[in-house]
């Protein structure tokens, strides 16, 4: 009912859904559920509450997703009072629940990470580093994917400041209901290994 009530909501008015016609349905991601570091359950589904959903890839043993947390702290900042949702994802089993927790707690991230220990959501995005973001539309179709920002030239090497930030970009032009360009954008980071499951 939650669900039918939001389409019918978005359709009366576009400025709140932004690009209503442009959702793309993601029937795998939105059937998914995945544990946080805090052992609560989210619905992936859920994200339809929300204008948009940031999900960013990160893993405590990757420089840049620590590098980057500052960056992401201030998007949040910036963005969460326009009903923008952000979920970090860690990818894998190598650390522990308390570990990756204890890194959210350190570099004062202010949304929750998302155990994919199995790596589905990695899969049905296709993620393939950290730190990789996906900005989605409330039925998890991907609006952006890519880097957060051009800082990182290659792993070590970084410009000496951004000069273009693609996901604040990406999501000013969802919010004011406008393309998204570029689409998406190459990624410099730690690769995600994704293991075999018995």
């Amino acid at each position: 009912m939650k669900h039918i009530l939001t389409i019918v909501l978005c359709v009366l008015s576009l400025t709140v859904c932004g690009q209503q016609a442009d959702w793309q349905e993601n029937k795998a991601l939105q059937r998914l559920k995945l544990e946080n570091t805090r052992g609560k359950k989210f619905k992936l589904r859920d994200i339809d509450y929300h204008r948009a959903t940031v999900l960013v890839f990160v893993s405590p043993e990757c420089p840049l997703s620590i590098n980057y947390t500052k960056n992401l702290r201030e998007l949040h900042q910036q963005f969460t009072e326009e009903n923008i949702l952000f979920l970090g994802v860690y990818a894998g089993n190598d650390l522990s629940v308390k570990e990756i927790e204890q890194f959210r707690k350190q570099y004062k991230l202010p949304f929750d990470i998302l155990l994919d220990t199995r790596f589905e959501l990695t899969k049905i995005l296709a993620a393939t580093k950290t730190p990789e973001v996906f900005l989605t539309d409330p039925w998890g179709g991907i609006q952006y994917r890519g880097a957060i920002d051009d800082w990182a030239i290659a792993l070590g090497k970084v410009k000496t400041e951004v000069s273009t930030a693609y996901l604040a970009l990406a999501l000013e032009k969802w919010l004011m209901n406008e393309p998204i360009w570029p689409k998406e954008t190459a990624v410099v980071g730690c690769p995600i290994e994704i293991a075999h499951q018995p």
